[in-house]
């Protein structure tokens, strides 16, 4: 059965994925590959920092809102604020790690693809996907 949390973000995050990210170990999976990702990329590969690469890099491309990658680190156990959330976000864009796409003025996606890409914006569904 999925929790509301699980439903909110399965349009973000697969809902298997979400679902396998809510133990801790399954949160730290993979670790050792992130941390090599953000040294090389001049981050020092905090325990936060890596387990928000992992939600973010973890099983492909995604396009993801700060809120929603701040409820699914709360979701897997992560004891982090918004605040860092929207701090690594932003310094993952700086790096090029992450590109930032704008939607309406109001609202911005992070896409785990930086490569330059067409999307779409879905308003009633509130996503935002790639044109293929």
């Amino acid at each position: 059965m999925l929790t509301e949390t699980q439903s909110d973000l399965s349009y973000l995050f697969d809902v298997d994925d979400v679902a396998a990210y809510q133990g801790s170990h399954s949160c730290r999976s993979g670790m050792h590959h992130c941390e090599e990702v953000l040294r090389e990329a001049g981050l020092r590969p905090t325990q936060q920092r890596q387990q928000l690469s992992r939600l973010l890099f973890g099983n492909g491309d995604c396009h993801v809102t700060a809120e929603a990658l701040y409820a699914a680190a709360v979701a897997c156990g992560m004891k982090i604020s918004q605040a860092t959330v929207y701090n690594t976000l932003n310094q993952f864009t700086q790096l090029g790690l992450l590109r930032q796409i704008g939607v309406d003025g109001s609202k911005s996606f992070f896409d785990t693809n930086t490569t330059v890409h067409p999307h779409f914006f879905m308003e009633d569904e509130g996503m935002l996907v790639d044109v293929p």
